[in-house]
């Protein structure tokens, strides 16, 4: 599949392969950022262009008429959830959603001191927790979390939650980030309420020092205890970026 994990050299396509309940399966390629590139903290840009984005449909409706393995293959965007761009991203799904056959909400980026901090990068996470304490940054993650599900995003809203404890990036540094027990808990519960689903992400254990597990692996008995069944059940999940994951709706 030409996709690679958050963005490549041809164009910025995240290749995320989920197998769902009835063999399908869904590709998500990264939808443009709801606001300037230098607004982040992003490196490089790890998402596709307004252009990019026709070529990515093009590409992804090409590959799968000439696939001829046994996945029935879904195409989607994975949409950052941005707090206070919530206006853009739902102009952005409107353009973008009567294309999507799948999609992902994603947090990245929280909103802390009036910045966005991004957390795919270690160091910021290290910054961010000196700067407000480990406690106090996961219930912003969390509460970020809860209105990414909540938001008003229009009738094309991702029902799938992606990777959603990506703070443990940093767990093993700071164990604190599982500790926020009861806002974890209203996350589950909303996410339940909403009818979402939520990923349990493999590309954590790729950090044994600082993370070591699933992203949403410390959920779990959470979604245990709250009787998070189906529709909620857990779903088997093959991904492209390594190796296999879960859903759990």
């Amino acid at each position: 599949m030409p996709a690679s994990p958050h963005g490549c050299a041809a164009g910025g396509l995240s290749g995320r392969g989920g197998e769902g309940r009835n063999g399908g399966g869904s590709v998500y390629g990264h939808a443009p950022l709801p606001i300037p590139l230098e607004r982040t903290q992003y490196e490089e840009n790890p998402n596709l262009s307004a252009d990019g984005v026709d070529a990515y449909f093009a590409g992804m409706q090409a590959f799968r008429e000439h696939y001829t393995g046994p996945v029935r293959m879904r195409i989607g965007l994975e949409v950052e959830y941005f707090e206070g761009c919530e206006e853009e991203t739902a102009r952005s799904l409107d353009l973008y959603g009567p294309r999507m056959e799948d999609g992902l909400i994603s947090v990245h980026n929280l909103l802390v001191d009036g910045c966005y901090l991004n957390l795919d990068y270690r160091h910021n996470i290290i910054a961010a927790v000196k700067a407000v304490g480990a406690r106090k940054l996961g219930e912003i993650y969390y509460r970020t979390l809860i209105r990414s599900v909540t938001a008003d995003l229009g009738p094309w809203r991702p029902r799938h939650v992606g990777h959603p404890t990506l703070l443990g990036r940093c767990g093993r540094l700071f164990p604190e980030f599982y500790d926020n027990l009861p806002v974890m808990e209203e996350f589950i519960l909303v996410v339940k309420e909403q009818e979402c689903a939520l990923e349990l992400n493999t590309s954590g254990v790729l950090y044994p020092d600082d993370c070591g597990q699933i992203y949403g692996e410390a959920l779990l008995p959470l979604i245990q205890s709250t009787g998070c069944r189906s529709p909620w059940a857990l779903m088997p999940m093959s991904r492209s970026e390594s190796a296999a994951g879960l859903t759990c709706r």
